[in-house]
């Protein structure tokens, strides 16, 4: 029903006091942040107009337009094709790093978190079962749940 940019000023008018014409400025400027080309045009189009990858990108700026400390992700590439996975974790990694920003990234893809995560926590039905850096989890995990994850993963890696 509202425009993408409509949407972005919106957030940002919720939590601070600027003028319609601000607000504007400062969500263009979070399209731009997030790498979507011509983001003067895209602030007036719709959700539904833009492709997944682009979709998933603006989510991105609606969530950092008010610079959390820290961003919870649940799923962000899901749906997408493994390049634009890849391009969407590049640039959750470098927005992580350029504002010293804390990402929690809640996903099944074992790929994604050995690409992109530095500390991993492991859980079944809602309990903790494995914590440690990616490298130790990757190379030397000790729960059985933990060790048949990354091998059911490795398998997954043959197909296709």
């Amino acid at each position: 029903m509202f425009t993408i940019g409509r949407q972005l000023a919106d957030v940002w008018r919720a939590h601070h006091r600027s003028s319609r014409q601000e607000a504007w400025r400062i969500a263009t400027e979070a399209l731009e942040r997030v790498k979507i080309p011509e983001p003067g045009r895209r602030m007036k189009q719709y959700p539904h107009e833009f492709s997944g990858g682009m979709a998933q990108r603006a989510m991105l700026a609606m969530a950092m337009i008010n610079d959390p400390a820290l961003l919870i992700l649940d799923e962000p590439t899901t749906g997408l094709d493994v390049t634009i996975q890849a391009d969407i974790m590049e640039l959750i990694v470098e927005l992580a790093r350029s504002r010293t920003l804390t990402t929690c990234l809640i996903t099944h893809d074992l790929g994604v978190v050995a690409q992109s995560c530095d500390n991993v926590v492991v859980m079944r039905d809602g309990v903790v079962r494995e914590t440690g850096t990616c490298e130790q989890i990757f190379t030397a995990a000790v729960d059985p749940y933990t060790r048949r994850l990354i091998a059911a993963s490795r398998m997954g890696e043959g197909r296709g």
